[in-house]
């Protein structure tokens, strides 16, 4: 028999062939689930910015007669309702200031000089990356209706 005409391969060769796609075809896959995953984090970042910025003209009331109902000192200010969140988001107004002639404070001012600034926080859901959140500084007047100061 002659040996030198067998043109198959030997099982060795075989399971280096399949160790080697494998190894490949790992790091594809491992790969493609990172650029998901950081897609996933920008699409994130990229609406939580929409949103914020949404409910920002909204607390404003940019473009409408809406927007920040403004209660004077010492009542209790009002938080802005937060706009409608996709699964996952949260929304709270984590700062309420008030000018007081010389800086921002977080007591009541006496007179109330009528401007208040509001920080509004955004969170994202968290999942291959952690959460984050972003915020928003918004800075509203008392309205001139009805007021012998503006």
């Amino acid at each position: 028999m002659n040996r030198g005409q067998d043109a198959g391969e030997t099982l060795v060769e075989l399971l280096i062939t399949v160790a080697v796609l494998g190894i490949a075809v790992t790091a594809i896959v491992g790969g493609l689930m990172v650029a998901v995953d950081a897609s996933s984090l920008h699409r994130n970042q990229a609406q939580a910015q929409h949103l914020l910025r949404d409910w920002a003209e909204t607390v404003s009331g940019v473009g409408d007669t809406g927007g920040y109902a403004y209660a004077a000192c010492p009542a209790a200010p009002a938080a802005p309702a937060a706009p409608a969140l996709p699964a996952g988001f949260g929304a709270a107004v984590s700062r309420v200031e008030n000018w007081s002639g010389t800086g921002w404070v977080t007591s009541c001012p006496s007179p109330d000089l009528g401007v208040r600034r509001l920080t509004l926080t955004i969170t994202a859901p968290t999942g291959a990356y952690p959460g984050f959140s972003q915020s928003l500084a918004v800075v509203v007047r008392r309205p001139c209706a009805g007021s012998a100061s503006c």
